[in-house]
């Protein structure tokens, strides 16, 4: 069980920092 909370925990951390890079993405494009 914990190690699951561990593992989303970091897909988490992973998906935001997905996310910033994209908005970064999307700011140069325009």
């Amino acid at each position: 069980q914990r190690i699951k909370e561990e593992n989303i925990k970091a897909s988490n951390i992973e998906l935001s920092e997905l996310n910033k890079l994209e908005k970064l993405l999307d700011k140069k494009k325009k």
